[in-house]
């Protein structure tokens, strides 16, 4: 994500999330910079789903986590992603809904 981000447009601080058979492919673009994507494994088994999202509020929410594994629960593009963390000790589960941008 960090990586992506130096390539995202400055004014929307967009990236685009891609998740689609135990793959996510994390891309942005911006006439400027040019454009990356970069792929990462994930245990994923559902329909294909994108979204995108400002990069700021992604890495803020990512940074305040303590696992190392988080779902990310994306049921549509425009509906609110709901993230929490995997492993956690019983009663300190947090839960985060991060609001995805059009793309």
């Amino acid at each position: 994500l960090k990586l992506v981000s130096n390539f995202a447009n400055s004014r929307t601080n967009s990236v685009r999330l891609e998740f689609e058979d135990g793959n996510c492919r994390i891309s942005a673009q911006d006439a400027d910079t040019g454009e990356i994507s970069e792929e990462i494994p994930i245990a994923f088994t559902a329909p294909a789903v994108k979204a995108g999202f400002n990069f700021k509020y992604l890495q803020e929410l990512l940074g305040r986590l303590d696992s190392d594994e988080v779902s990310i629960e994306v049921t549509d593009t425009l509906q609110p992603t709901v993230v929490h963390e995997l492993e956690v000790e019983e009663g300190e589960e947090s839960i985060f809904i991060l609001m995805p941008m059009r793309i």
